[in-house]
């Protein structure tokens, strides 16, 4: 009975301490502004509202892209997101946006297929082979940015995170939602468990 207290104790204690180190992860980069030139700037999509409207989520990421490639950090825009539980289309969903905020359809590369950010990174990566591109700035919001980031890299991307600074804004619970919806992300990825 000790030993098996022992032993539970010990795998509480490490996994507090592991989630402690993940949640630490996601925090530090979640204000990551390594801005710099790069092919592409990869503006990760985020699943529509009920009615099929962007979220102010998805407008924010949209529109620091925009801004990003206005500046002239990249060549290219990528919108990158598909079709999740038979909503809009997220990649046309932030071309539009993108078109009505001024950036030129022949500067856009639309990966339209993905479900998931590890989907989106495999995508882009074939994408951004055959375009020739060797860089990416990540726009995403900041509770998503340590895994997307972790995710491209391993896949072999040379990414770097551009912080989309506004978009989060929302009721408490929601917010609260999304941090503890992308630490059980994260574990799972982390864990090799992701789909």
């Amino acid at each position: 009975m000790r030993r098996t207290l022992f032993w539970l104790g010990l795998a509480s204690v490490s996994l507090l301490a592991s989630m402690s180190l993940l949640v630490h992860g996601i925090i530090s980069q979640a204000g990551a502004n390594e801005v710099r030139k790069a092919g592409v700037i990869l503006v990760l999509g985020s699943k529509p509202e009920r009615d099929g409207q962007p979220t102010s989520m998805l407008r924010g990421r949209v529109e620091h892209g925009v801004a990003l490639y206005g500046q002239g950090w990249a060549p290219k825009l990528m919108f990158v997101g598909g079709s999740v539980d038979n909503t809009a289309n997220q990649a046309e969903m932030m071309a539009a946006l993108a078109l009505g905020l001024g950036a030129p359809r022949e500067a856009m590369v639309l990966e339209d297929k993905s479900r998931t950010t590890l989907e989106g990174a495999k995508f882009s990566r074939e994408i951004m082979a055959r375009e020739g591109l060797d860089s990416a700035l990540v726009v995403t919001s900041g509770f998503h940015m340590a895994r997307a980031l972790r995710i491209h890299r391993d896949l072999g991307l040379l990414v770097y995170g551009a912080v989309a600074p506004h978009g989060e804004e929302g009721p408490p619970a929601d917010r609260v939602g999304w941090w503890l919806r992308e630490v059980g992300a994260a574990a799972l990825y982390y864990m090799g468990m992701s789909p």
